[in-house]
């Protein structure tokens, strides 16, 4: 371990009290308060660093990220000029690896070989704190002797002192893994306060690592962060600024006047008020989970911050510290509340985390767009400003361009976004120009009213009142200007100009480096995304100075293989050709245009056209070459013109036409089949529009739907026209045109075909010619039909009529004899009469038949939605009245909806139920089933009876007028009644159909269309 010494010391338990600032007898007052304001400099940023490495603590996942983002934060953040850590390696010469390093600028650590082991290499500051596992510190790396192999870290003018810090992950008895170190600006830097904020970074840093080498890694992390911050809150909240007593109303019952201060009310306003009524909306239930947890016993006391509403309206952010008043049996009592004004602290710590959020983000960035974009929209948000522009000079440096821009989503400020990027300004006038011309912040909280703002129209239109510029520096010099810009008139206050200026120094680095980083990544990319060959060439040694991957790629070779070669190794073109096409191309001053063949590594070649350009960078020629292959082109113009060949020839021998016009729709070309007619054979329509030749229809409003058509680039299909055609005869055409696009997609004309149609037109006309006279025979024929109905009504009339009298004349003058001869006749003659009286009845009933049959065939079709189960009943009832004696089982489904005749359905349900009836009248337990089915989506209705039945090979005859199955004396009717059901069911268009075996009963079904 090395001594303490006035330039060298180590870091010891009980060695602390002797760090101090240095002493130096006989100061002046001045200088010791400059040393002073050092002292709590170094303090504050021994502090920001322990701060910011417990909020990357949170967050890290990644060792090797986290160790290098606090090397980054002691630098860019803390203020230290450079930090370095090392992991300890366990090789032959117990090396220090480095895998944290923020800005090595001489290059000292990159060189560095440091080791823990007790050699030479191991007596500089960083072995001694392994070895030792002391913290070490060098305070004038100028003047000190015992630093080892650490003497080039002299060298830089901006490293005087040094510390570096054991790193242990088990505690402080755990082995130390590695070591950090970091690097001051001034001699004596480190005191003792700094040093402990130091050593607390350090064991901050080792429970990271352990963290996360540790699968418990999250756990430990979250108790890191909550430890953390309950050291924070024990530290802030607990001073005693205001105190106020709450009762269980919630509602002060005490309050102290600083208190009442804090929260803008006269001595004694608080007493009664309610601390939620003067709450924040968001944060009115913020702490009663908490609270109730503290009633309840399980806490002690709570703390938060909340925002309080002031007696003006104003909002102000207080830190709340609560604690409850009990009695002697632990029952509450009333809440203390302390509370802490922090609306400054608040405003600065959201600063400096708008400030460091916008450097991180600056350095993710992946363009300098992208980081413009995230500054304003940080700022503007953070400060509800309305938008945010940044302009630069291009090539005047008096002349301000706008380059980017960021604005909410109001469309007016998206709108003055637009107009400003039309705009420029002189970097010598107004706001602007004191910014530019000063290099510091300038503003005004009215442009309206202010002689230095030149209030422009396009701000006036817009409505904006408040304007911020703050030069963006760069390397020394004033690069750009950032513009923030409100509708609101207001004044930034200092600690906001402060954070946005440091901001800006910021974005000056960012901005420079990041575009040409750009600059360079772009050339990269578009040299190796692009689909053609790039390379570049020095005309002196006629070699290849880089190329893309594509002409890697296409040639079979790799880059450092083609980087050995010249353009000519890789050409049938010779050296001295490419030498004496490269002069002619300097020496143009423009581009040269050719083409020769690329030959490949394996011998293999395709033909290529070439762009050369002339470029000159560092005062030398460079020729680009541009190579595309053009095999595919050729090839395709090749078959393009073998396809417009053989399109040519199909179209000749077609009967169709093929017409093209240009972006103003006249005729460009017209090819004609062989077979389409040749008096339309009309070569004089090129340099024509359409619609401009005369035609016979359509009309005008038909040549103006085509021409709108056209001029909205919609295809068409089946347009049809009629001209007169050369030979006197009308011509009609029939045409179909689809819009054709160049590849920028600009509108070239159109693409269509032709038919004639007058052979078909002709047709038509003789078709409609025979549908007319087709249309008059069935009329004729119709009016025949209707005439013979007519007679066969009559006749049927006149048959009944003439039947019914002889019909009655014998039942009449049979009924005279039997009457008048009654007892004289022998019973013979009796029952011969009788028979005579029964066929003249079933005589009369079958001509009733018949014209009940004539009559349905005429009668008209009346449908209606009706329900079948009553007319069912009805005829039921019927029937059960005129035999009172039959016992019959009867079921009757219920609804059988139907759309139909009703009368004509009351006809054939009569029919069928009455057959039902009548066939089961032999039938001892007669059954008869009326109802619905549904077969194959159809609905189909049924009548079935348990009765006679039929033999199924005679089902044929069932609907046949007087056919019947079974004779008289079985069986009453006269054989119509089928038939009758049938004639209606298929007015209706319906089927009917049976199904039955003999002495088992039958059942018909009938469907309705």
């Amino acid at each position: 371990m090395h001594r303490a010494g006035p330039d060298v010391f180590s870091k010891h338990p009980g060695y602390a009290a002797r760090i101090k600032a240095p002493h130096k007898p006989n100061m002046p007052k001045a200088t010791k308060r400059q040393d002073e304001q050092d002292l709590l400099r170094n303090i504050a940023r021994a502090r920001r660093l322990l701060s910011e490495s417990a909020r990357v603590l949170v967050r890290a996942k990644d060792e090797a990220i986290f160790l290098q983002e606090i090397c980054s934060i002691a630098v860019e953040l803390a203020g230290y000029k450079l930090a370095w850590i090392g992991l300890l390696r366990h090789d032959e010469a117990r090396s220090i690896e480095a895998v944290g390093l923020a800005y090595d600028q001489y290059g000292v650590f990159g060189k560095l070989r440091a080791s823990w082991g007790d050699s030479d290499l191991g007596k500089g500051p960083a072995g001694t704190a392994v070895r030792s596992g002391q913290a070490q510190v060098v305070q004038n790396l100028h003047g000190a002797n015992k630093v080892g192999n650490w003497r080039p870290l002299a060298l830089g003018p901006l490293h005087q002192a040094v510390v570096a810090l054991p790193l242990r992950i088990e505690g402080e008895a755990g082995p130390v893994v590695g070591v950090l170190c970091l690097v001051a600006g001034q001699a004596l830097a480190f005191g003792t306060l700094e040093l402990e904020l130091l050593e607390e970074v350090a064991r901050d840093v080792a429970f990271g690592m352990s963290s996360m080498r540790d699968r418990g890694a999250q756990l430990q992390t979250h108790a890191a962060l909550r430890l953390s911050e309950q050291r924070h809150k024990i530290t802030f909240d607990h001073a005693s600024v205001g105190i106020g007593h709450v009762g269980a109303d919630g509602r002060y019952i005490l309050a102290n006047r600083q208190l009442e201060k804090i929260l803008g009310y006269g001595p004694g306003e608080l007493i009664g008020k309610s601390v939620r009524a003067m709450l924040h909306p968001e944060d009115i239930n913020l702490t009663d989970d908490m609270r109730a947890r503290m009633h309840a016993g399980k806490t002690d006391f709570f703390k938060t911050q909340k925002r309080y509403i002031k007696k003006n309206g104003a909002l102000v952010w207080v830190a709340l510290n609560v604690s409850m008043m009990r009695d002697d049996q632990g029952r509450p009592l009333y809440d203390i509340s302390v509370v802490e004004d922090i609306t400054e602290l608040m405003r600065a710590d959201a600063l400096r985390e708008l400030e460091h959020n916008i450097t991180l983000q600056l350095l993710v960035t992946g363009s300098a767009s992208a980081a413009l974009q995230t500054v304003m929209r940080a700022i503007c948000e953070f400060e509800q400003w309305d938008c945010a522009r940044y302009f630069e000079p291009h090539e005047a440096p008096d002349v301000l361009h706008f380059f980017e821009g960021w604005s909410g989503k109001d469309p007016l400020m998206a709108e003055f976004l637009r107009a400003s990027k039309q705009i420029t300004h002189a970097a010598d006038k107004g706001l602007w120009g004191l910014a530019w011309k000063h290099g510091r912040p300038a503003w005004s909280a009215d442009i309206g009213l202010d002689g230095h703002a030149l209030q422009n129209t396009l701000s006036q239109r817009h409505g904006m009142r408040s304007e911020w510029v703050f030069p963006v520096w760069a390397e020394g010099a004033i690069i750009g200007l950032l513009v923030f810009n409100s509708r609101k008139t207001t004044s930034p206050e200092q600690s906001l100009l402060d954070a946005i200026e440091a901001i800006s120094a910021q974005i000056g680095h960012i901005l420079r480096y990041k575009k040409t980083a750009e600059a360079q990544r772009r050339f990269r990319i578009a040299m190796d995304t692009s689909a053609d060959m790039v390379t570049l060439i020095d005309p002196e040694t006629m070699r290849y100075l880089d190329v893309n991957t594509t002409a890697c790629e296409r040639k079979g070779y790799t880059r450092e293989q083609i980087l050995t070669m010249g353009p000519h190794d890789v050409s049938d073109v010779s050296r001295e050709e490419f030498a004496r096409q490269f002069a002619q191309t300097i020496a143009s001053g423009g581009t040269t245009r050719l083409v020769n063949t690329a030959r490949c590594k394996d011998g293999g070649t395709f033909p290529v056209e070439v762009l050369l350009r002339a470029v000159k960078s560092d005062g030398r020629w460079l020729i680009v070459a541009v190579l595309r292959d053009i095999s595919a082109r050729i090839e395709a113009e090749q078959t393009l013109r073998r396809n417009e060949a053989r399109f040519r020839n199909l179209v000749s021998l077609s009967s169709d036409s093929l017409w093209e016009t240009d972006s103003e729709h006249r005729f460009t070309n017209i090819v004609h089949g062989s077979r389409f007619p040749v008096s339309s054979r009309l070569t004089s329509k090129i340099g024509k529009v359409r619609w401009d030749i005369p035609s016979i229809s359509p009309d005008l409003s038909g040549w103006a739907w085509l021409r709108q058509t056209m001029d909205a680039h919609r295809p068409f299909h089946g347009f049809e026209f009629a001209r007169a055609g050369d030979n006197g005869q009308i011509d009609y055409r029939m045409i179909s045109g689809e819009p054709v696009f160049a590849e920028d997609g600009q509108f070239t004309g159109y693409l269509g075909i032709g038919r004639d149609l007058t052979p078909a037109k002709r047709d038509e006309a003789r078709l409609l010619e025979i549908n007319s006279q087709l249309e008059e025979r069935v009329e004729r024929r119709t009016t025949d039909l209707e005439r013979a109905n007519k007679e066969l009504e009559t006749f049927s009339y006149s048959v009944a009529h003439d039947l019914r009298a002889p019909l009655r004349a014998i039942n009449a003058f049979s009924a005279i004899v039997l009457e008048e001869n009654q007892g004289k006749l022998d019973p013979a003659s009796v029952g011969y009469l009788k028979r005579v009286q029964e066929g003249g009845m079933r005589m009369s009933e079958l001509v009733d038949d018949l014209l009940d049959l004539a009559r349905i065939s005429r009668q008209p079709l009346l449908r209606q939605d009706i329900d079948l189960s009553p007319l069912a009943n009805k005829s039921l009832a019927a029937l059960a009245e005129d035999d009172t004696k039959r016992q019959v089982e009867i079921r009757v489904d219920a609804p059988m909806p139907a759309n139909c005749d009703r009368g004509l359905l009351e006809v054939v349900l009569a029919n069928l139920i009455g057959n039902a009836w009548k066939f089961t009248n032999k039938v001892a337990a007669a059954r008869i089933d009326i109802g619905m089915e549904e077969h194959d989506g159809r609905q189909v209705y049924f009548v079935g009876d348990n009765g006679a039945g039929f033999d199924m090979s005679y089902s044929a005859k069932l609907f046949t007028p007087f056919q019947r199955l079974h004779s008289h004396n079985e069986f009453e009717g006269a054989g119509i009644g089928l038939s009758l059901v049938k004639r209606i069911v298929e007015k209706h268009g319906g089927t009917v159909w049976a199904e039955g075996e003999k002495d088992k009963g039958a059942r018909f079904y009938f469907t309705l269309c």
